[in-house]
């Protein structure tokens, strides 16, 4: 593949060539689905024309899938008919491409589907779909109210829809429990409030408003309290006043957004969100971007009550925040709640840094995100200190290098000694990406991720280009398995020399997107993939052409790869990726079902293998056996994919002890113990296991001795267990007990040279004496 071109001419490829692509495309996603029975399927931007969602459709109609996503595709009326023949109840459309009678068309079946939750509900074609709407006649839209009235939809995104006012009145707004809205007219509000259901559960509404209507909310406030109402997101618009955040007193939401609210003339202050936090119910609290009154009496009175609040998680971003309201909050974080804290892009320096060190350990933290603010460098040995005797595992960072700080290496030496200081401590994800670490710093840095615990680490947006070298031999001696490296100026240089340890570290997730990567890098690292671990692998945004990508995706074709991002170069490129990625995703669908079915409880108890016997079929069961254990001991992800899978119990270590200890162990105990079998039978198994290089299997079904006997009076074994022991290096016999055991087996097969494979004992036994 050294011929591989760059330029974008390589990219072009004969329409005949695409229609058989994706031809062999839509026989990979009928696998896919039949396969692994899976439920949700993401076809989004994968600029499918109205005809290919129709065969799409097709196979989804007669699939378990559920949840579908055909956003950036395109449809007509064929294949939006063949929404009826599916089990769907979850579609997004977001981005769409339809005629406006097709959108109409959509809207009036919905009725006919068991869709109840709807996505994006015009975001497809938004002018065209706004233009048909507009023209239909007072009676269209009752029919086309009384027909989605008829709907089970339960929840709705609906966006762009300003210029559509008869949208609104035939929308069944009074069903909707789970409800988003995008830019909305203010013309359109007293319909839209009059019309919500008063059982909702969820609410967001996204930039609703033109001009500054300040009191909109206030004469709704029975919606905040309605007892069903368990999250509320409000984002970009000017609606928020002190009397509705009063009113949040009454309500029972647990999940509350006020984000990029700018109030010019409102006079809100923090203070003003005492009520809501006393309310008890707050768990997730996210204020971003809100302008506030930021005087030490109001923050004070907001972060007094955090102690006193249920919130978990609080967001903070971009919300001016300086030293002073640093300090506070630290203090108002003692005793609270509160396990995850963002406080990015604000204005935060040295005396929040030590505030935090100070306050840490009598908190619940575990999760902290410090990017974008004004930390200085000293700050890294501050807050180093104090990680240990804390809960805290993530921390995200950026550091500003103050006057004399600039030279070459000094960010990397004290990011190192950062991590010293953590060492013993709980920490496993560090985010240190746009820090400015060059090469050097790069260098000094990663000389201590050797033999720490640190498994999440984000180096990007750092400039990286030469330090691929230095990362190499210490990514291999850490316990590293999630490393983003985009946006780090890498090149093909860079990714051949991390190639050449990928194999031999942990790493699973690995991004390399927004970097310099040409065809020629792509295929080092395809070359690599077979012996990684990855599950999970980022290339978008470098400038890998067609053929490169295509050559990554062949060579990560029948390993754990199950997520596979790179750039969009139409159909050309997606197809072939999303065949491998679905192929991988059987493998993985195979192993982690078969583990579900025979795992044991515990680690205490054996495996259930009696489950895994359907019908009696015992060849069927032992090949089944084989066909897990060589994948658990061929693919390096393996033990990773089952140690992650949801409802599992078993941590990765407890996995690596089950798999490669003790499963060819019970195997071989239940095979001698519970299958009937001849000697031939149990000698065939046996063959099996060392044609496929089972190698522990073999040795532990080696020690069952006794099912392989064929002379009981001589203790006899068969032929083929005496040249499989010493292929294996195991005693023939017990010299102890019987010190002539090598002649008696010798005599034995000498004297009956007629059995199968008794000559090639003798020669192989005259060589041993």
């Amino acid at each position: 593949m050294s011929d591989l071109k760059d330029d974008k001419s390589s990219n072009y490829e004969p329409e005949s060539r695409k229609k058989a692509e994706f031809s062999d495309w839509l026989s990979a996603l009928q696998r896919y689905v039949k396969d692994t029975q899976v439920t949700f399927l993401d076809l989004s931007d994968r600029d499918l024309t109205g005809d290919q969602c129709e065969k799409v459709l097709e196979i989804v109609g007669t699939s378990a899938v559920t949840k579908l996503n055909l956003g950036g595709n395109s449809l007509h009326s064929k294949a939006l008919q063949l929404l009826k023949t599916t089990e769907l109840q979850e579609l997004d459309l977001k981005g769409c491409s339809m005629a406006a009678d097709c959108f109409i068309q959509l809207l009036t079946i919905l009725k006919d589907t068991r869709i109840t939750r709807l996505h994006s509900i015009n975001g497809c074609n938004a002018d065209a779909n706004a233009n048909a709407i507009f023209k239909m006649s007072s009676n269209d839209v009752e029919k086309l109210k009384d027909s989605l009235a008829k709907c089970c939809l339960e929840t709705l995104s609906i966006n762009r829809i300003s210029s559509i006012p008869q949208l609104i009145q035939a929308l069944p707004l009074n069903l909707i429990t789970n409800l988003h809205v995008e830019n909305i007219s203010e013309e359109q509000w007293p319909s839209f409030f009059h019309s919500l259901n008063r059982s909702i559960k969820s609410l967001s509404l996204s930039a609703p408003i033109r001009g500054y209507n300040m009191h909109l909310f206030d004469s709704k406030l029975e919606i905040l309290a309605a007892e069903t109402l368990e999250s509320l997101k409000i984002h970009s618009n000017t609606s928020i006043t002190t009397v509705f955040l009063n009113e949040l007193k009454h309500s029972k939401i647990a999940h509350l957004e006020i984000n990029l609210n700018y109030l010019p003339g409102s006079h809100l202050s923090y203070s003003h969100l005492e009520s809501c936090l006393k309310s008890g119910a707050i768990k997730f609290l996210s204020l971003a971007s809100i302008s506030c009154d930021l005087s030490r009496d109001d923050w004070a009175c907001f972060t007094g009550n955090l102690k006193e609040s249920s919130v978990e998680t609080l967001l903070l971003k971009f919300c001016k925040l300086q030293d002073e309201q640093g300090e506070q909050l630290m203090d108002g974080l003692k005793g609270s709640k509160v396990s995850k804290l963002d406080l990015s892009f604000n204005l935060l320096q040295t005396r929040t840094a030590e505030a935090f060190s100070r306050t840490l350990k009598d908190t619940n933290l575990t999760e902290v995100n410090f990017l974008g603010n004004r930390l200085p460098i000293k700050a890294l040995e501050i807050m180093g200190n104090s990680i240990v005797p804390s809960k805290l595992k993530s921390i995200k960072i950026y550091v500003a290098a103050e006057p004399g700080e600039e030279r070459i290496g000094y960010i990397g030496d004290c990011f190192s000694h950062f991590l010293e200081n953590t060492r013993n401590s709980q920490l496993t994800s560090v985010g240190v990406s746009s820090n400015c670490m060059e090469p050097l710093s790069v260098k000094k840095f990663s000389r201590s991720l050797a033999n720490s615990t640190i498994t999440h680490l984000n180096l990007a947006s750092n400039f990286l280009e030469d330090a691929a070298m230095y990362l190499k031999d210490n990514l291999v001696l850490s316990a590293i398995t999630h490393l983003n490296l985009s946006d780090t100026s890498l090149k093909d240089d860079g990714v051949e020399i991390l190639t050449q340890c990928l194999g031999n570290t942990k790493i699973i997730d690995l991004d390399l997107s927004a970097n310099l990567v040409t065809n020629r890098g792509a295929v080092a690292l395809a070359r690599c993939l077979k012996s990684t671990k990855l599950i999970s692998l980022n290339v978008e945004f470098n400038r890998i052409g067609l053929g490169g990508l295509k050559f990554l995706a062949s060579h990560a074709e029948n390993t754990f790869i199950t997520t596979f991002k790179a750039d969009s170069l139409g159909n050309e490129w997606i197809w072939p990726i999303d065949k491998v990625v679905w192929g991988n995703r059987i493998l993985v669908h195979r192993l982690v079902s078969f583990f579900k079915l025979i795992r044991p409880e515990n680690c205490a108890e054996t495996f259930n293998f009696d489950r895994a016997i359907i019908d009696d079929d015992i060849p069927k069961f032992l090949e089944e056996c084989f066909k897990f254990y060589k994948t658990v001991i061929d693919q390096p992800s393996a033990i990773s994919v089952i140690s992650q899978e949801e409802n599992l119990s078993h941590g990765k270590n407890e996995c690596v002890a089950l798999l490669m200890e003790d499963f060819p162990r019970q195997f071989a105990e239940f095979v001698s113990s519970r299958i009937e079998a001849d000697v031939a039978e149990h000698v065939a198994i046996l063959a099996r296991a060392d044609e496929l290089a089972l190698n522990k299997i073999v040795e532990h079904l080696l020690l069952c001795r006794p099912i392989y006997i064929i002379d009981e009076e001589n203790e006899i074994l068969h032929p083929v267990v005496y040249r499989l022991l010493l292929k294996y290096k195991m005693p023939l016999c017990n010299l102890d007990v019987e010190p002539d055991g090598l002649k008696k087996i010798l005599k034995f097969f000498t004297d009956n040279p007629e059995l199968e494979g008794a000559l090639e004992t003798v020669n192989l036994l005259s060589i041993i004496k």
